[in-house]
């Protein structure tokens, strides 16, 4: 389903108004990792940057990315008790 409003609820876009793209994001208790429908992703050390304002998402250990990334997905399409499993297992390096 789509997340937006419709248009009598949410009114006109305004010409040069910042739009954000759609977007899905998970955390931990450590990072916050947010991957954008554009294919920008971010991620935030949430311990050091609890504002969110240093992208280390280029810059970021590829495997903590690919973990958070797949946890991510295996979310996204999950049902029932499939969920329940897949947000408790535990993670290695985003903890």
């Amino acid at each position: 389903p789509s997340d937006d409003l419709p248009l009598e609820v949410a009114g006109p876009v305004p010409q040069g108004a910042l739009v954000v793209p759609a977007f899905q994001s998970i955390h931990t208790q450590n990072y916050k990792y947010v991957e954008y429908k554009t294919g920008e992703k971010e991620l935030y050390d949430l311990r050091v940057d609890p504002y969110e304002l240093n992208n280390l998402a280029a810059k970021a250990n590829p495997a903590l990315l690919k973990e958070l990334a797949t946890r991510l997905h295996e979310l996204r399409k999950c049902a029932g008790e499939k969920c329940r499993a897949a947000e408790n297992k535990p993670f290695t390096l985003a903890k």
